[in-house]
């Protein structure tokens, strides 16, 4: 499994409605169930808006980005570099909400 952390910058508001529009696309052009995503969550930091990833592989990964980037630049998303890492423990627990 890997982690993948995507840090971008700029109004939360603004980058929130391009989050959704991304979103919107990418979930009509890729099966979730199947494509080796774990785990995607998404949301406001301070500054900006971060996405946080586990992924099966980095292929699984990689093909994804495939999709993804295309969709990304057309919607004028602040491209970054991702942060990606080995994760080696996982504990799944039962989140509060």
């Amino acid at each position: 499994m890997i982690g993948m952390r995507a840090d971008f910058t700029g109004d939360v508001n603004e980058l929130r409605k391009i989050y959704e529009s991304v979103n919107d696309e990418v979930g009509r052009a890729v099966d979730f169930k199947t494509n080796g995503c774990i785990v995607h969550t998404a949301g406001p930091i301070p500054g900006g808006w971060r996405v946080l990833d586990v992924w099966e592989s980095q292929d699984k990964l990689d093909q994804f980005s495939q999709i993804l980037v295309p969709i990304l630049e057309k919607h004028g998303l602040p491209m970054t570099q991702p942060e990606i890492w080995q994760i080696e423990n996982n504990m799944p627990g039962k989140a509060k909400s």
